[in-house]
């Protein structure tokens, strides 16, 4: 006969917290993900390939050895052909070009350019494949990139070009 039994943990009242440390640590963790939603946090997003065809399998084993342009010129003339219906190709290109973007690319112009081909392709892939939950990911990933931290880039040049018009000191 097996016999079990069930005990709460004791709690001394000298090992927890003082109600002080409690709020302190409330108050830490508040303030961190507050600030988490405004300052930039760099992530490291791992993108999964997909295979399938032979071109689509050579293409991601281009990208995982870390050769994203290499991918994208292979893929690109197939790609860009709006008869193309081979999703993971689709999406291996949308995912080269995202490599490119976050790896080469050395200005902000040169960044959109690469992230909105890249949507341009994880679209076209999510309109034939609307259950693939990476294509969903991806495309929702890249819009998000682009509509909230581009965004802030062009306002701030928006803001600059405005300075520069109205001869708006800068510091006193």
């Amino acid at each position: 006969m097996i016999e079990k039994q069930f005990q709460q943990p004791a709690y001394k009242a000298d090992k927890l917290p003082s109600p002080l440390r409690v709020k302190e640590m409330l108050i830490k963790e508040a303030v961190r993900r507050v600030v988490r939603q405004f300052v930039p946090v760099k992530s490291i997003i791992l993108r999964p390939v997909k295979f399938g065809s032979d071109l689509t399998n050579k293409v991601a084993a281009m990208i995982n050895a870390g050769n994203c342009r290499g991918a994208y010129e292979i893929v690109k003339p197939t790609v860009k052909n709006p008869q193309c219906k081979d999703i993971n190709l689709l999406y291996n290109a949308g995912v080269a070009l995202e490599c490119m973007a976050w790896n080469e690319a050395n200005d902000i112009n040169t960044q959109v350019f690469y992230l909105n081909k890249s949507l341009e392709y994880y679209r076209r892939a999510a309109i034939l494949a609307p259950t693939d939950q990476d294509i969903q990911r991806a495309m929702r990933d890249v819009s998000y990139e682009l509509d909230t931290a581009f965004a802030a880039f062009k306002r701030q040049k928006k803001t600059k070009k405005l300075l520069q018009k109205f001869q708006t000191p800068t510091g006193y």
